[in-house]
């Protein structure tokens, strides 16, 4: 049966590659080792790895240690790294080469594991034609990364290489540029497939060895239905003869792939951490080739520690199974010798077999999920706490509505930023909306009036808030900064890292929406005046001069279309600014009844220090809480101030406009009245928010292990929930609250002054 299968068959052309790349030795005839040839296939693995391999790594090194500055070391690290972990690769299998060899022979040839049955033919076929595969899928990824870097660089206007190194002449022109490329992306592609055929390699041992523990149980379950003791006794010698044999091959097995394994996972952290480090520095639009190579670097890196993990776990979880497979056979019909024989070969199992890196860890899944968490905490120690609207800063940079980020005190540069602001907003915002108020004072009657007094007094409040951030521009700068960089909010494990993202992103989901319907408002004023019989402007104000003409209308309306645009994103902007500092300490609030939370089964001697760093740390949000009111205050006072006169004056127009008559203008003055409600709701919300699970640690801080701590930390606990007695809110003004009931009573009062205003028109 065995004769006609061949045991190693997924690494046939596995192994040739090898050869081929001087990582697996070749075979010599008898008297081959004096001639050329076999002189040539000795030293082979020298002759190309010395002047492409070695050079090439050595030469990344170099490039490393001379970089002027981090980010430029970054960018050669993440792979330098990499091509370490696989020179102990290749010095480790040249070490063990004879080993390695002896030990895939012996799979091959060796009597002792040939198949007995068409069962375990069809087992072996299907097992090794999944790892075929799927090893093939992994090296075409891993040189899919490799080719996409050697790519991307070509549609760059610079000269650039693909993967830094140290190139010891002038390579940026035309003549010498394609030398230093073809030596970069030989010396790349011939690392790449070293290192993912010995990833092969190694995991192919555990692969293998694990089905052969897997065929000791299917054969152990064959015992099942076995009643004659003569019979059983034979099937079970030949098992242990054979569980012998698979227990020395698994040590053989260690011994070979322990050095790579415990290389690759000792260096796997540094190495996610230098990729994820460049990937904040290679932007998708500026180097899009190089930013998806990184992407899928990752992903292969990822996959690169998951691999000998989850083989080397396999070989554990299938070798202990065994235990349950012999406890499955006949043994109940079996005579008392047998019966010995079982209960010795259950003693031996229960010594279990795993795969050692070194002696420092066992090899399986739990030491993938350390290196995971490991790298969970590289990626706390970096993680964006403002992701949410890292974006929008940017843009209400340019928009002229925060300091810019570098902002220099002296020179042309520092005076272009300080003037910025006005430049832009003068004559646009301002005047377009001194503009909408003169033309709503100037209207012959109440009803033209009432059709621009929806937006002018909706512009009135963006001219407050523009006015109270320029006015706080600093507070607003160093609030935004503490929130990014200050160590006091620094995320402690995954569990919080999760947690905040998953609330970033859906903060940023809902402004983004918001921002989009908003913007929608605009879009739709302006295309809707195309389909009116006359001329007519998208949102009403006075115009100098008369522009209902075929050759002065699109002034007027190009003007209206940029300033709205202009005030629109500047109104939206502030908004989501102010709601995100509410939200962001509404945020912190809930990491502090997390933390505390967390302390229900802590030992007092953990709990105590924990306590006072929560003490510490609520002082500061307490402090964050004011300097938030401070910025936030005037704008929703304004915003509800004034929201009510706004929906009053936009239900008017509706009322007085028609859908049949302007369809157009209908629909956007909807839509308005709508981003307007959620415009109030949205401060309203993130308000209630804040003081919600500020009030909300009393029940967590009960929730702790108190009953089983001292007097003196009890006596910490109450002092600590006096404390918390003192409602934390935050006030617009000294007038009102920030919160859902102050969202009820601006609905109530906008109906209110709507059914007056329809009373005093009838």
């Amino acid at each position: 049966m065995d004769s006609h299968k061949d045991r190693i068959e997924s690494m046939r052309l596995i192994l040739r590659v090898m050869q081929l790349c001087g990582l697996w030795p070749w075979s010599l005839r008898a008297g081959e080792e004096w001639t050329l040839s076999g002189f040539v296939k000795s030293n082979y693995r020298f002759l190309l790895h010395l002047p492409i391999t070695f050079t090439f790594i050595a030469l990344m090194w170099l490039e490393a240690f001379i970089s002027s500055n981090l980010e430029q070391a970054g960018q050669v690290l993440y792979m330098s790294i990499t091509e370490m972990a696989l020179v102990i690769k290749i010095l480790s299998i040249w070490h063990h080469r004879r080993e390695a060899w002896r030990l895939m022979h012996e799979l091959q040839h060796s009597p002792d594991y040939q198949f007995r049955n068409q069962e375990e033919v069809d087992f072996w076929r299907r097992e090794q034609r999944f790892f075929k595969w799927f090893f093939y899928i992994y090296i075409l990824i891993s040189l899919g990364v490799v080719y996409s870097g050697c790519t991307g660089v070509l549609f760059l206007e610079d000269y650039e290489l693909p993967f830094a190194y140290y190139v010891p002449f002038d390579w940026r022109n035309g003549g010498r540029y394609w030398f230093a490329y073809g030596y970069d992306m030989a010396g790349m592609t011939l690392t790449c497939i070293s290192n993912i055929t010995l990833d092969t390699l190694g995991c192919y041992f555990l692969f293998h060895i694990s089905l052969l523990y897997r065929l000791l149980g299917l054969r152990l379950r064959a015992l099942k239905n076995i009643g004659d003791d003569l019979y059983f006794g034979q099937e079970l010698r030949g098992i242990f003869i054979l569980h012998q044999s698979v227990r020395r091959l698994t040590l053989t097995c260690q011994k070979i792939v322990s050095p790579y394994i415990l290389s690759q996972i000792i260096l796997s952290a540094l190495i996610i951490c230098f990729s994820g480090y460049r990937l904040q520095h290679v932007g998708i639009r500026d180097n899009p080739g190089q930013f998806i190579a990184m992407l899928q670097f990752v992903s292969v890196m990822v996959l690169q520690i998951f691999l000998p993990c989850y083989y080397g776990n396999e070989i554990t979880v299938h070798a202990n199974q065994l235990t349950n497979e012999v406890y499955h056979t006949n043994w109940l019909q079996c005579g008392p010798p047998i019966r010995k024989f079982l209960n010795a070969y259950m003693e031996h199992l229960k010594r279990p077999v795993t795969i050692r890196a070194g002696n420092f860890f066992a090899v399986g899944l739990p030491i993938f999920v350390k290196v995971y968490t490991f790298q969970w905490v590289l990626i706390m120690e970096s993680t964006n706490r403002l992701s949410a609207i890292q974006f929008l800063l940017v843009i209400q940079r340019w928009t002229g509505l925060l300091k810019w980020k570098n902002e220099e005190e002296n020179g042309l540069l520092a005076w272009l930023q300080r003037i910025y602001p006005f430049v832009l907003h003068l004559p646009l915002t301002f005047t377009y909306i001194a503009l909408m108020w003169y033309e709503a004072l100037t209207s012959a009657d109440f009803e033209a009036a009432g059709q621009i007094l929806y937006m002018s007094i909706t512009e009135l409040a963006l001219v407050t808030k523009l006015l109270n951030i320029w006015y706080r521009r600093n507070e607003a700068a160093s609030l935004i900064h503490e929130l990014q960089h200050d160590p006091a909010y620094k995320l402690r494990n995954v569990e919080e890292v999760q947690f905040w993202e998953r609330n970033q992103r859906d903060f940023k989901r809902v402004f983004y929406w918001y921002m989009g319907g908003s913007l929608s408002v605009a879009a739709m004023g302006y295309i809707s005046v195309f389909f009116q019989a006359e001329y007519e402007l998208p949102f009403g104000y006075y115009v100098p001069f008369e522009w209902r003409t075929k050759e002065r209308y699109f002034y007027a309306w190009g003007y209206n279309v940029l300033a709205m645009t202009l005030c629109c994103l500047s109104n939206v902007l502030l908004d989501t600014l102010g709601c995100y500092f509410m939200f962001q300490i509404a945020s912190l609030f809930r990491l502090i009844g997390m933390r505390l939370r967390a302390l229900q089964n802590a030992p007092e001697e953990k709990a105590r220090p924990e306590l006072r760093r929560i003490f510490q740390l609520h002082a500061k949000v307490r402090r964050l809480t004011r300097e938030c009111e401070v910025l936030v205050s005037p704008y929703v006072l304004s915003q509800v101030v004034f929201s009510a006169f706004i929906i009053c004056f936009s239900a008017y127009r509706l009322v007085h406009m028609g859908f049949k008559q302007r369809p157009g203008l209908f629909l956007t003055t909807v839509q308005f009245v709508a981003v307007m409600v959620v415009q109030i709701f949205l401060p309203c919300y993130y308000g209630n928010e804040l003081t919600f699970h500020a009030n909300s640690l009393t029940d967590s801080v009960f929730i702790t292990n108190w009953l089983e701590y001292s007097v003196g930390t009890r006596k910490l606990l109450n002092c600590y929930m006096e404390f918390l007695k003192r409602p934390v809110k935050v006030r617009a003004g000294v007038f009102f609250e920030i919160g859902l009931p102050i969202f009820v009573k601006t609905i109530n009062n906008a109906y209110s002054f709507f059914a007056l205003l329809l009373k005093m028109s009838k």
